[in-house]
Parts: structure tokens; C-alpha cells; sequence
């Protein structure tokens, strides 16, 4: 199937398992510059998406936490890029934990992107695509916010 430049965002289903938006996310993202992105997406709390994921999926958000574990995927059919991915904790002083998971997926350079898990803060920068669920080493479902993105920087 091919994408077209006018396709939509599912917002009436938050889940990235049924809804169809992480493809989506990744045809538009690579259709703008890290610049671009990191111009257009506004700084948002993980509050906000988890408590309004209709409202915010498909727009462009930055989020600043600590990355906990990173790698670099295999090549994703039908785009171009290297693609990686963070796990990220974000202050979020509405959860018990007082932090929320983020699950960025990006398009840009990953080099070194493995050997900073733990050791700085980074702001990410993509499209907000819904939510997911991860099994925690605690064996906890733990509700993650999905972002697809093409820019991640130091934020120390």
C-alpha cells in the first residue's frame, strides 16, 4: 500500500497496536527536516497525552527525559534512513512513579545513540502516534506514549 500525502491520523483509537498511525508518522516525518520538526512541535507533558491522546495524536511535541535504553533497528520496508529507537523516562508528577515512559522511534543519525542510556537528559522531537503497553523487568503493564520522530537532542 502506498501512502499518500493526504493521509490522516486514526485520533478515535489511542492504541499504536490497532490504530495505524505509527506508518503514518513515519511517512510524514520523512517528509520534513529535523529543523522543521524541531520548529513546529511544542513542549508537552506526558500528562497531557495520556489524559487527551484523541486531542493530540498526529501533532508534532517535544518531551525531555532520561534515556534508559536505546538501539538501532533494522531497515523499516518503504522508507529510507537509519531507524532507531529510545526508551525515555519523563517527569510526570501525576503518576504514582512520578515518571512516564516514552517510546521514541526516529529517523536520523544514530551513531552513539546506544552509549547514552542513563547518563544524559535528551528532548525528543515527532509526531505523537498513541500509546502502547510494555512489560516492565517488575513484570508491570506499564502504558507507554509513542512518539515518531527525526530529531533528538542533549538537553544537559
Amino acid at each position: 500500500m502506498r501512502m499518500e500525502s493526504t493521509c490522516e491520523f486514526n485520533t478515535s483509537d489511542k492504541s499504536i497496536y490497532n490504530n495505524g498511525n505509527v506508518p503514518i508518522a513515519v511517512y510524514k516525518i520523512a517528509n520534513l527536516t529535523p529543523e522543521q520538526v524541531w520548529q513546529n512541535a511544542q513542549s508537552v507533558s506526558p500528562t497531557t497525552l495520556l489524559k487527551n491522546p484523541y486531542s493530540c495524536i498526529g501533532k508534532l511535541y517535544k518531551l525531555t527525559g532520561s534515556v534508559y535504553t536505546a538501539g538501532v533497528y533494522g531497515p523499516i520496508p518503504r522508507t529510507s534512513g537509519q531507524w532507531g529507537g529510545a526508551l525515555m523516562m519523563v517527569e510526570n508528577p501525576d503518576s504514582p512513579s512520578d515518571t512516564a515512559t516514552v517510546n521514541f522511534i526516529y529517523n536520523a543519525e544514530v551513531e552513539g545513540i546506544e552509549g547514552i542510556a542513563g547518563k544524559i537528559r535528551m528532548t525528543c522531537a515527532g509526531y505523537f502516534a498513541g500509546t502502547g503497553v510494555i512489560v516492565s523487568e517488575a513484570e508491570q503493564v506499564v502504558e507507554v506514549v509513542v512518539i515518531v520522530g527525526n530529531v533528538i537532542r542533549s538537553s544537559d
